[in-house]
């Protein structure tokens, strides 16, 4: 009987300790106040880390993880600088569990193309991390290398890992790239790339295998839809894609690829707020596979709404789109700024003033209006 009130009692604590978890001030009052909340609070306190937050004592700060070896099994993220020190330090503590992995430059956007990120044995320490048989994902963020680090940096990776996510950064090489050792199958691909400079990935010599893409996050400021060589690669495979830009010169392009994708079902367009719906809603723009779509704009703000304004933009959608476009299509969503018809309007009338403009439309039945901060929640 006191075993079963124990585990009953174990359970609320962890119950309680969940609801806290975007605090952190919270849960490392429960990590202090009783031992029954100590574990459940450190889960959440220690699921991330992020070593750039440390400032200047990271080795301190390595000292209390291997002091503390029950709280290694705890971590599933890590984000850390790609330096020598910090790198090694990390290779001799144990992460068993350890699923996500991801680098930054520590540069600054001015700086980061005109230094390599990291010496050779930090390189060879950053590759034993990227080869821990629990790594799913991989994020470069500020990176510069030239291609025979980015062959090292994977040639021990297992199966397992089959993410990968670039933020700003290029490959600089003036050699021919060599073979590497081995390609990683990408099962989910994000660029968030102001200059395209990820476009070394569709080199024949990259050691990523790009043919079985299932999840394409696509941001750039210079967006002329994907290139048609990374959407064909994995054409046949793709089924969520998410294209976010700051211009939409090349509509056209756009409309043309999603209809070539055969395995599409989720389709997230953004753009910023001053642009015109006609650009998302080209009546070329079709699919035989797509159930869900969803239109979203960037906050902006220098943008300036208008009732009338946001009404013949909802206007546009209902002449360019129809369900005849899209035959599988099962829910269209719509996310919007809660300015949308302008300051002072709750977001309950928001939403009605859209359901209304939209009254009429032939798919006004699977019409979901929702905000951005939602939208951005859920993906």
């Amino acid at each position: 009987m006191a075993q079963s009130v124990s585990v009953h009692i174990q359970e609320l604590c962890e119950l309680i300790v969940g609801f806290l978890q975007d605090s952190r001030a919270d849960l490392e009052s429960c990590a202090l106040v009783s031992p029954a909340f100590t574990l459940p609070a450190q889960r959440h306190l220690f699921r991330d880390i992020d070593i750039t937050l440390v400032g200047e004592l990271p080795d301190r700060f390595f000292t209390i993880l291997a002091a503390a070896p029950h709280i290694l099994p705890l971590v599933r993220r890590i984000r850390t600088y790609f330096r020598e020190d910090v790198l090694t330090q990390l290779c001799d503590l144990h992460f068993p569990n350890l699923r996500e992995l991801s680098f930054t430059g520590n540069t600054s956007s001015v700086s980061f193309i005109f230094t390599r990120n990291t010496s050779s044995a930090g390189l060879k320490s950053a590759a034993t991390l990227v080869g821990l048989p629990s790594i799913r994902s991989v994020t470069l963020d500020d990176y510069y290398f030239i291609s025979a680090d980015v062959n090292e940096l994977f040639e021990r990776c297992t199966s397992p890992l089959d993410s990968l996510i670039l933020d700003t950064g290029t490959i600089a090489d003036n050699a021919e790239p060599t073979a590497p050792s081995r390609r990683i199958k990408l099962n989910r691909l994000v660029i968030r790339d102001r200059w395209d400079t990820w476009m070394w990935l569709l080199h024949p010599m990259s050691p990523f295998d790009l043919t079985a893409i299932h999840e394409l996050d696509y941001n750039s400021s210079n967006l002329f839809s994907p290139p048609a060589t990374l959407l064909n690669s994995s054409r046949r495979t793709l089924n969520k894609l998410r294209i976010t830009g700051e211009a939409y010169d090349g509509v056209l392009p756009l409309c043309i690829a999603v209809a070539g994708l055969p395995a599409l079902t989720h389709l997230v367009v953004t753009v910023p707020a001053h642009l015109k719906w006609e650009v998302m809603t080209c009546p070329l723009l079709r699919s035989d596979s797509v159930v869900l779509i969803t239109f979203a704009m960037h906050r902006n703000i220098h943008s300036v709404f208008s009732s009338d304004h946001s009404t013949a933009r909802l206007g546009v959608l209902r002449s360019n789109m129809s369900a005849q476009a899209f035959p599988k299509l099962q829910t269209v969503e719509l996310a919007v700024p809660a300015h949308f018809f302008g300051a002072g309007i709750g977001w309950q009338e928001v939403q009605e003033r859209v359901r209304a403009a939209m009254l009429g439309w032939d798919m006004y039945d699977k019409l979901n209006v929702t905000g951005l901060s939602a939208l951005a929640a859920r993906i």
